[in-house]
């Protein structure tokens, strides 16, 4: 009898630990996110009708858009507009932002339309200031000489503190530099070479780039001023890069038919080749990320497709565009875990946390 109630004790101690040992990591979420519930409303008293290019922080708190001339960002931890901020002159315009994986920063370009071809570097750090409307400043990094018409990629690696800008020229040319922590400025591209994609590793401060030069489209490695093939398949396409895996997809007739992951070895440039799923997903106008968990996220028309490591593919249905979710956005988060379902309005708007 006296076993069998150590035996009790024992167990309603245990269940007792993991009851409080629960509450303390709810507490603690309810801390870093205290209002990041899935499937729950939350409502935004702001004009979002004609924004565009949302954007999710890595730490999930702010949510980034442009709005006309605007560049402005809401804190989703009070459903506040924190910043906005627009060129002084009325012919520069933003060309394109990026948050940082610091998780606080980001950085954005201002293009003076004249015959200068100024383009300002811009960054700003959310770590410092209030939850009043721009308590954050912007602090000018430098001024480029550059005709930046548009931004189509801003990559950065933390282990290197290189930031990467794939951009178009006035004559639509797709050009690609690198700029290090000493504001150092080399363009990456070679003459006559278009880069459609690039990547880069955070473990390793490598570039890993998909371009076309004449009718040759190769995947490369950009390393220690060295330039190496991954793929010269024509079918090939770069998926994204997570510390030392690259991702690259097979593709025919807009149909992803086979992801292959690439690991690279600590010893040199040589690389393993896996492939990790086969099948067919439609991949036309796709936003592609790679997860935190190494997770292959697609977000297509009417769809989000998840490949994880172990080649299990699985996919749900995202809304479409109809007569009644015509303004739906799907904002995927960095992380890989979760997704933003938002409705602009333009009194208020409406979001969801939804799960992946």
């Amino acid at each position: 009898m006296k076993r069998r109630w150590m035996i009790w004790l024992i167990m309603l101690s245990l269940v007792l630990q993991l009851a409080v040992y629960a509450l303390l990591n709810w507490k603690a979420d309810q801390l870093l996110n205290p209002s990041l519930h899935i499937n729950q409303v939350y409502v935004l008293k702001t004009d979002l009708s004609q924004a565009d290019s949302f954007m999710l922080s890595y730490n999930k708190k702010f949510l980034a858009y442009q709005t006309g001339r605007y560049l402005e960002v809401i804190d989703l931890t009070t459903n506040t507009k924190i910043f906005a901020e627009s060129p002084e002159k009325d012919t520069a315009k933003i060309v394109g932002f990026a948050w940082l994986p610091d998780r606080n920063g980001m950085v954005y370009l201002i293009r003076e339309q004249n015959k200068n071809a100024v383009t300002s570097l811009y960054s700003v750090d959310f770590s410092t200031g209030s939850s009043e409307l721009n308590s954050f400043k912007p602090m000018l990094d430098r001024e480029l000489s550059l005709a930046v018409d548009q931004v189509l990629q801003i990559e950065m690696s933390t282990y290197t503190n290189k930031l990467f800008i794939l951009f178009k020229d006035d004559n639509q040319t797709h050009q690609l530099i690198t700029m290090d922590i000493m504001k150092t400025l080399n363009r990456v591209n070679q003459q006559g070479e278009e880069i459609l994609n690039i990547a880069v590793s955070n473990k390793f401060g490598s570039i890993y780039a998909e371009s076309r030069m004449g009718m040759n489209k190769t995947i490369d490695v950009y390393q220690a001023g060295s330039k190496n093939h991954i793929s010269v398949d024509p079918e090939d396409t770069l998926l994204g890069c997570r510390d030392d895996k690259i991702y690259v997809g097979k593709i025919s007739g807009n149909i992803l038919q086979e992801v292959t992951v690439y690991q690279v070895q600590p010893s040199g440039p040589a690389m393993t080749e896996t492939v990790v799923w086969q099948g067919e997903i439609p991949y036309a106008e796709t936003e592609t990320k790679i997860s935190n968990t190494n997770q292959v996220m697609i977000k297509s028309k009417g769809r989000l497709d998840v490949i994880s490591a172990n080649g299990k593919h699985q996919w749900l249905r995202l809304p479409d565009v109809s007569a009644t979710e015509s303004n739906t956005v799907i904002i995927l988060a960095p992380t890989g875990d979760l997704y933003l379902e938002l409705l602009p309005g333009n009194e208020k708007s409406v979001y969801y946390w939804r799960e992946v």
